[in-house]
């Protein structure tokens, strides 16, 4: 199945990842393929991860996974629609976060941009390497262990 140049507003993200607002760190996704997963999240003052006017650590992390495991739940959404059942989001757990790098913490008001790449995928285990971009400049990166509950 190609998932390529795939665009989605955040009322359907909704339905892909468990998520909803105030937890809800992506507005759009913008490319999906097995590979690699782009989305953007335009971030505001109200937002729960948002202090002295900065996004902090936490909110780009999660911000990360939520990337991270719209690849696998896009999957499962398409699976469950081709079969005509109920799709209900899959549960994800970050597993493990090393090599994580934060260069800079956005200010509310922004745009960041996720690119999340799978290097591994077994048995509900996604390894990805997550960077998060302001325009071009990468802010920050990790690799993630994502664990879903299908």
């Amino acid at each position: 199945m190609d998932l390529n140049e795939i665009l989605i507003d955040g009322k359907r993200i909704v339905e892909l990842i468990p998520h909803k607002p105030p937890m809800l760190m992506l507005d759009t996704l913008l490319n999906l393929n097995e590979k690699l997963v782009k989305t953007s999240f335009q971030i505001t003052n109200h937002n729960l991860f948002v202090y002295q006017n900065h996004f902090l650590e936490a909110g780009i992390i999660e911000n990360m996974a939520q990337s991270s495991t719209l690849i696998a739940g896009y999957e499962y959404y398409s699976l469950m629609k081709k079969e005509n059942k109920k799709y209900i989001p899959p549960y994800g757990y970050i597993g493990a976060i090393n090599h994580l790098y934060i260069k800079e913490l956005p200010e509310a008001g922004n745009v960041i941009n996720t690119e999340s790449e799978v290097s591994v995928k077994i048995s509900g285990v996604t390894v990805v390497t997550s960077r998060v971009f302001i325009n071009e400049k990468e802010i920050a990166r990790a690799d993630m262990k994502v664990f879903m509950d299908i």
